[in-house]
């Protein structure tokens, strides 16, 4: 049938429904399918105008989902050469909604109609705040972990990794056991181990290598594509907190950032690039924001009392601020979100936390009788929606960046650790992977 089915050579499975072959080239896809055809989860029920646009006559049509393919797209695309252009795009590509893809054969005339429908603004950002109970699993053992997710690469459902308190490592798929593991007799990697010295102290992977700094000050380089790994011999750090990559004119660079505010930019080989080295306000530096688009990158310092500096590559500082803070006692701290993409600054005062712009204007504060203890983490879900989730070691606060709770105000989730968040585009759903002490929950919120 030509390249449109592509991907078919070595197998090949189809069933018949109604007036339509179905094919898949695997037999887990079809199963999906199946499935899901049997549960009346498919296109012709969802009343969804898009499909109304579609010419019914043409021979070949094909609906793509942006959120469900990007990182499919992505890997498929050589690394040095496609990928680094096709991020500048991920937003704007994540705007659509669909994109339908048809071919015509008329009167011996071929033609192609390419449509596309955007997700409406009105339906990004509001939530019904009603949590609804999907399903509870029951472990022998505590959750003790934030849950992981994967997405099956064949059906492109969430398969979730979490631990045990007993050290049994549990992947979780459409709710039930797929195996479990102890961890104590250790598991087999494709990456060969990397000989930190205590503990690790920052991690930061980029075009194929993955950064580690451990306790004492070692940085060591792991190559995914040799499998080589190195340590920079050249200088021992103190006490690091931030490992941010950086390629800029044919060097392979990396700032390096220390709890006492110390900044360095150097090279792979550990010898320090243009004797780059700065030392921020007055030191407990906090956090680490490198700007790689501008034509001269840039790396800004935030301190745990609030000083900003910003320095170019050649080590001049060429901005300062201080955040304005809020009467009393207060600190504060830089939360990147699951990609280390984006940020928010939290301040946090004896009673409150409040969450900060970019600007560094106050969008919301959170209160708790415990708010000294409480953990933040920040989720950037694509189509707008972006959360802040705040664990104070007994329940699991769900913000999103307008200071709205989810759930309602005062509404938390019983937890043992971090919950994981995913979206459902198909069905506009928010997805909470919940560790509950034995229970491990999966939460919904619908959206608009």
């Amino acid at each position: 049938f030509g390249s449109a089915f592509y991907g078919f050579q070595n197998s090949c499975y189809y069933t018949f429904i109604d007036d339509y072959i179905v094919i898949a080239n695997t037999k887990e896809t079809m199963t999906h399918y199946l499935d899901q055809h049997s549960e009346g989860k498919v296109w012709s029920k969802t009343n969804n105008s898009f499909l109304q646009k579609l010419n019914p006559k043409a021979q070949i049509s094909t609906i793509v989902v942006p959120q469900g393919i990007w990182k499919n797209i992505y890997h498929s695309l050589d690394n040095n050469r496609w990928q680094p252009s096709l991020l500048k795009h991920e937003n704007r590509f994540k705007e659509l909604r669909f994109i339908g893809l048809q071919t015509f054969v008329n009167n011996a005339e071929f033609g192609t109609k390419v449509l596309l429908e955007k997700i409406p603004k009105t339906q990004k950002a509001a939530i019904f705040n009603k949590f609804f109970l999907q399903d509870s699993l029951v472990l022998t053992n505590p959750i003790v972990t934030q849950p992981y997710i994967i997405p099956n690469r064949f059906t492109q459902a969430d398969e979730v990794i979490t631990q045990s308190s007993d050290n049994q490592l549990y992947l979780l798929n459409s709710y039930l056991y797929v195996f479990k593991r102890d961890l104590q007799k250790g598991l087999e990697a494709y990456i060969p181990a990397v000989p930190v010295v205590g503990g690790i102290r920052a991690v930061s992977v980029e075009n194929q290598k993955i950064y580690v700094g451990d306790d004492e000050g070692n940085i060591f380089i792991n190559d995914e594509t040799t499998q080589a790994v190195t340590r920079i011999n050249a200088r021992k750090f103190k006490r690091i907190i931030s490992i941010l990559p950086l390629q800029f004119k044919g060097d392979n660079l990396l700032f390096v950032l220390q709890e006492n505010g110390e900044l360095f930019l150097i090279r792979e080989n550990g010898t320090i690039y243009k004797n780059f080295a700065a030392i921020v306000g007055s030191g407990q530096a906090r956090g680490l924001i490198l700007d790689k688009i501008s034509s001269v990158p840039t790396a800004t310092v935030i301190t745990k009392n609030g000083e900003v500096e910003r320095y170019n590559v050649n080590g001049e500082k060429i901005y300062t601020f201080q955040i304005p803070k809020t009467e009393g006692e207060s600190y504060f701290e830089v939360i990147f979100d699951q990609s280390q993409k984006d940020y928010v600054i939290a301040e946090r005062t004896l009673t409150d936390v409040f969450i900060l712009d970019k600007q560094f204007k106050k969008s919301f504060k959170i209160t708790k009788t415990n708010t000294q203890k409480i953990r933040l983490q920040y989720f950037d879900l694509g189509n707008d929606l972006k959360f802040i989730v705040g664990f104070d070691g007994q329940s699991n606060s769900i913000f999103d960046l307008n200071g709205n709770q989810i759930g309602g105000n005062e509404k938390s989730i019983s937890a043992s650790a971090f919950p994981n968040l995913s979206y459902l585009e198909n069905y506009n759903k928010l997805i909470i992977y919940n560790p509950n002490k034995t229970h491990f929950e999966i939460w919904t919120v619908k959206i608009k």
